[in-house]
Order: structure tokens, then sequence, then C-alpha cells
């Protein structure tokens, strides 16, 4: 019985490393069963499509990247040094688990627009919320747009970076980051 945890692990670690590196339409159920070290039969007894295995471990990666957000969020410090803080927070993660990151950021858009993630723990609408009950006296009216706004100039370093464009460690330019963010939400 110890061994099904185990396995179960290595195919969901096998699945996450597969779909964030050669994408989730390129990879099959061969390619996981065959990195995780099981057989296909094995993989089916936890699940039963590569989409269900996909939308399941999706699901799991952005609510407990989500949780640490949200920790943030409700931190009662000035909006300036919250963004701050959450910019540090998402480079840091990304740089602890590069893999993991990229199957967040990567994977989100091939899944059928039916499988949204709830408002709760999706990470696009926790920076909304966030933005709209904060920033109201920004120039910008719609706190979608600068929601948006805020999230490429904070998702771009590391999308680069994941694609070899920046060297340096995303770290590095927490601060960089940091000063041109709130610049956007003070004017």
């Amino acid at each position: 019985m110890g061994r099904l945890p185990r396995k179960k692990q290595d195919i969901d670690n096998a699945a996450i490393e597969l779909f964030a590196t050669k994408g989730l339409a390129k990879t099959s159920i061969r390619d996981v069963s065959a990195k995780a070290g099981v057989t296909e039969g094995a993989l089916y007894r936890h699940y039963k499509s590569k989409n269900q295995m996909a939308w399941e471990l999706y699901c799991k990666e952005v609510h407990s990247f989500s949780q640490g957000l949200k920790e943030l969020i409700k931190q009662d410090v000035e909006p300036a040094e919250k963004l701050s803080r959450c910019i540090e927070y998402l480079y840091k993660y990304y740089d602890e688990n590069p893999i993991r990151f990229s199957f967040i950021l990567l994977t989100q858009h091939g899944f059928p627009e039916e499988q949204l993630l709830d408002e709760e723990n999706n990470p696009n609408d926790i920076v909304i919320r966030e933005v709209s009950s904060l920033f109201i006296n920004v120039s910008i009216s719609d706190h979608k747009v600068l929601a948006a706004m805020l999230m490429g100039a904070i998702l771009q370093p590391i999308i680069m970076h994941r694609y070899g464009r920046i060297e340096k460690s995303v770290t590095a330019y927490i601060e960089d980051v940091a000063s041109i963010c709130r610049k956007m939400i003070t004017t």
C-alpha cells in the first residue's frame, strides 16, 4: 500500500514536468508513464485521461500557489508594500519551483472554457479583486485593465527567463519591477 502514493507522486511529477516543457497537446500518456517509470495501466488507475490528469494537477498547483498569495494580500500594510511583497513571493516561488510555475503559467490556456477555476482560487481574480479594492484612485477607470497591466509587467520577466532571454534569476529584479509597478498604481 505504501507504493501507490509514491507512484502517484512520480506520475504527478512526471506529468507536470512534461506539460511544462513539451506542452499539454504534445504530451502523451505514454510519455508520462515512461518518464514516471510506470505502465500506462498504472497511470490509468489514478486518472481517467490525460486531460483529467492535467486539470487535477493544474487545480492542485494553482491552489497551492494561490494560498500563499492570499495570505500576503490579507496583510495590513500599505498597498505599495503589499504589491512589493507579492512580487517577491511570485519571483521566489518561480525561482524555487520553475517547473511547477511554468506548468501553471503555460498550461492555463490549454483547458476548455467550461473548466475555469473558481474566482476564490484563480490568481487572476485574486489580483483583480485586490486592485479593485485598493487602487480606487488610479487614473485607469477599469480596474481589470490595471490588473492586466500589473500582471503583464510582473510576469513578463518570468516568461523571458523561462525562454532564456534573461539569464540572471528573476529575484535579482524584484526591486526594479516593484518600483515600476508602484509607479503604475500611484499615478
